[in-house]
C-alpha cells in the first residue's frame, strides 16, 4: 500500500479561497472608507444610514460674519469721487464740508484710504460737544493749555512736553500734513485719559 501523502490539491484550493476572501475584504474596506469620507465632507445629513452630528457653531463665528457684513456695507456706502464725498458730507451733516476737504480727499486717495467721507463720522462725534462754545472762547482756552502743539504758517511747533514721548509722536504725525493745516492751537493730553 502506498503511504498517505497530504493532498496538494486541497491545500492549494484553500489558499486560493483565502486569497479571494482577503481581496474581497480589502475591497469592501476601501469602498466603505471612501463612502464614509465622502459622506462626512458633505455638511447636509445623509438621507440614509449613519448621521454625524455637526460641530456646534461658536458664538465668535456669528460675530465674525456680522462684522464682515457690516464692513462690506460700510465700504459699499463710501463715495468714489470728491463730488460724491462732498454730497454725502452735506446730506449726513447738514452743512458744507470744511475748508480743505478737496485736499484731504486727494491726500487720502493718494495713500489708498478705504474710507474717506466715513472718517468724518468719528471726528464729528468727537468735536460735537464743542459746538456750543463760542469760537473766541474755544481759541482762548486752547491757547492756555499746556502741553499743546501750535501751527503757524503751516509749521507745527511743540509747547510743553508729555510723558513717554507722546509730543514727538504727535509732531511726527502732524508734520506729514502741516502744509494743509490752518493756524491753530491743539491741546494735548499725554495721560491717555479724559482731561
Amino acid at each position: 500500500m502506498l503511504p498517505l501523502r497530504p493532498r496538494k490539491f486541497h491545500l492549494t484550493a484553500v489558499k486560493s479561497r483565502l486569497n479571494v476572501l482577503t481581496r474581497l475584504l480589502v475591497i469592501l474596506y476601501i469602498t466603505l472608507s471612501a463612502i464614509y469620507l465622502y459622506m462626512s465632507r458633505d455638511p447636509s445629513p445623509p438621507a440614509w444610514g449613519f448621521h454625524r452630528n455637526p460641530a456646534p457653531v461658536h458664538p465668535i463665528d456669528h460675530l465674525i460674519v456680522a462684522a464682515d457684513r457690516q464692513w462690506r456695507t460700510l465700504l459699499g456706502r463710501e463715495a468714489d469721487s470728491l463730488e460724491n464725498a462732498a454730497e454725502l458730507y452735506r446730506r449726513r451733516r447738514g452743512r458744507h464740508p470744511p475748508p480743505g476737504f478737496a485736499e484731504w480727499h486727494r491726500f487720502a486717495k493718494d495713500r489708498g484710504a478705504l474710507m474717506i467721507e466715513e472718517l468724518f463720522d468719528q471726528i464729528y462725534h468727537d468735536v460735537s460737544p464743542y459746538w456750543g462754545i463760542e469760537p473766541w472762547e474755544f481759541r482762548r482756552q486752547a491757547s492756555g493749555f499746556t502741553p499743546r502743539i501750535i501751527v503757524r504758517n503751516h509749521t507745527a511747533m511743540p509747547i510743553g512736553g508729555t510723558p513717554a514721548g507722546w509730543m514727538e509722536a504727535w509732531l511726527d504725525l502732524l508734520r506729514t500734513i502741516e502744509k494743509y493745516l490752518p493756524d491753530l492751537d491743539m491741546p494735548l493730553n499725554g495721560m491717555d485719559e479724559l482731561a
